[in-house]
């Protein structure tokens, strides 16, 4: 008697554990995807980051969406298409930020020719050939 007793209180709390574990997946998918995107309220925040009441809105937004089957890369595009391209916390590279990820690259090769290109002038002929 006590062994069914034991079986069926176990079985009892099989779903909820089971449930449990899908929603804290869920929760996590939640944390990542709210880790790449930024806060529009919150300067130089994301989403996981802000306490503010829109990224609380936003992140159950995502949830909703994760449980409906969505995946990820469609929920930023529809978060990009409603917030604009400085939602994503680190923007692809395209026409538009295209200067963003090429000026930082461009300032430091000139900074290299800079310090590199008068050490050149200033070596005596003879030494370096």
């Amino acid at each position: 008697m006590r062994l069914v007793l034991l079986l069926c209180l176990s079985l009892i709390g099989l779903p909820s554990s089971a449930l449990d574990g899908e929603v804290s997946d869920l929760g996590v998918r939640v944390e990542r995807l709210a880790g790449q995107l930024r806060c529009p309220a919150s300067i130089n925040q994301t989403l996981a980051e802000s306490e503010a009441a829109i990224a609380f809105e936003l992140k159950g937004l995502i949830a909703q969406k994760l449980r409906e089957g969505q995946q990820e890369e469609q929920i930023v595009q529809y978060l990009v298409e409603r917030y604009g391209q400085q939602i994503r916390y680190q923007p692809g590279l395209d026409g538009a930020t295209a200067p963003l990820w090429l000026i930082p690259m461009l300032l430091v090769a000139l900074l290299m020719m800079m310090l590199i290109w008068p050490r050149r002038l200033r070596r005596p002929p003879g030494l370096g050939e």
